[in-house]
């Protein structure tokens, strides 16, 4: 459901029409009326200019106290009032700067109303619960945002035989919920991408981290790939599955054309994976162990 503070503005009322959303009258002001197609017609000169509507697909309405509330609801604001009122009810604000107006306290901001879509108020709503936001699916596996409930399943899956022979282990005790903590408020929250968690979709649980990271001291709009999955899961083609879903999202969604990938020598295994991906293998300066997926290799050494 999208809960905004409209104005005059036809073109919100066309947004809400072209999301399938019924419009639905909400606290009019005296003087303000819908015409037959759900057009807002001003009736009298000086009517307040803010309006509010409810965009739902059906008539239901109700205010989100808990997100655990089956009714999704975002605001979006074009005036500050707007914004203080919904963020202190608890509601997620989506602010719309239109005619010079300037907002603050808004996670978001957008100028212009076609920039709304249905990607952009999920995230809206995600990012001020902190729920993980769904990423992708591969036919076997989902891949999303991790979370801190994900840490004992990762303890699990880090702590069997093969998993940490070429990777770091995870953080010891509090300190890797501290770390997770921070990459999801500073990683997600600034780059909306990054090592994510995959799921089983016939078993629900999660069998590994894939994603796509930024790291210092490469070209503008580089990016590393990185990929884990359960030791009990090796050989099934998982890891290839997940990695090719992730490259044409990099790609298609992100805009993400260099890849590159840290493997160890000895990892024979990953560096087949990363081959099968078309990889290859960048050598001279300090590329060393690393490959790459571009249209110019030689752009990394």
């Amino acid at each position: 459901y999208l809960e905004g503070i409209l104005n005059e503005d036809r073109t919100f009322l066309a947004k809400a029409r072209s999301f399938g959303y019924n419009i639905i009258p909400f606290g009019l002001p005296a003087g303000m009326v819908l015409d037959g197609d759900g057009t807002l017609v001003t009736a009298t000169e000086g009517t307040d200019a803010e309006n509010n509507f409810v965009f739902g697909q059906d008539a239901s309405f109700g205010n989100v106290e808990h997100p655990d509330t089956p009714l999704i609801q975002v605001a979006v604001c074009i005036s500050q009032k707007s914004v203080d009122r919904f963020l202190e009810e608890g509601v997620p604000v989506l602010g719309c700067e239109l005619k010079d107006k300037r907002l603050s306290g808004c996670m978001y901001i957008v100028d212009d109303v076609d920039a709304i879509d249905d990607d952009l108020l999920y995230k809206v709503y995600c990012r001020h619960f902190e729920l993980p936001m769904k990423i992708l699916e591969t036919q076997r596996t989902e891949v999303r945002e991790i979370a801190v409930s994900d840490i004992p399943a990762l303890r699990k899956i880090y702590a069997k035989p093969g998993m940490t022979d070429y990777i770091e282990d995870l953080y010891q005790g509090e300190e890797e919920e501290i770390y997770q903590k921070q990459y999801i408020h500073n990683i997600y929250g600034l780059y909306d991408f990054g090592l994510w968690a995959v799921i089983s979709r016939k078993t629900g649980d999660l069998i590994g981290r894939a994603g796509i990271e930024v790291k210092d001291g490469f070209q503008e709009g580089t990016v590393e790939l990185s990929y884990q999955i359960d030791p009990d899961l090796w050989g099934r083609g998982l890891a290839t599955e997940v990695c090719v879903e992730i490259l044409r999202y990099a790609e298609q969604k992100l805009g993400k054309t260099a890849v590159i990938a840290r493997v160890d020598p000895e990892n024979h295994r990953s560096i087949g994976l990363l081959k099968r991906l078309g990889f290859q293998s960048v050598k001279g300066g300090r590329l060393k162990n690393f490959m790459a997926k571009a249209a110019d290799i030689q752009a990394f050494i």
